[in-house]
């Protein structure tokens, strides 16, 4: 999947001097034109997934930067991801929203 390969570009170890809130642009960015282009389509397992990959690789990644003892998803957890860091979900999201 060629969504996750962007993702996987976007937040790699080496970019952890970035402001979470560029990462999250970049992402939110590739995210949104990937969800428009496919859209057409009913791709609900499909968007839910992804949602759950970008979500998943955004925690990595703060972990990465940041660290945490008591472990990613206590710190950085989905609601956060989405309230905080304002991180796009596809339609039919993980967060309750589309």
């Amino acid at each position: 999947m060629r969504l996750r390969e962007r993702i996987r570009e976007l937040t790699p170890r080496s970019t952890t001097w970035k402001t979470t809130s560029d990462v999250v642009e970049e992402i939110n960015e590739v995210v949104r034109g990937w969800g428009n282009y496919f859209a057409i389509a009913n791709y609900g397992q499909t968007f839910r997934h992804s949602n759950w990959f970008t979500s998943c690789r955004l925690r990595q990644w703060l972990w990465r930067k940041h660290g945490n003892p008591n472990g990613k998803h206590r710190r950085w957890p989905d609601k956060l991801l989405a309230g905080q860091y304002g991180l796009y979900q596809l339609p039919g999201g993980i967060f309750g929203k589309g």
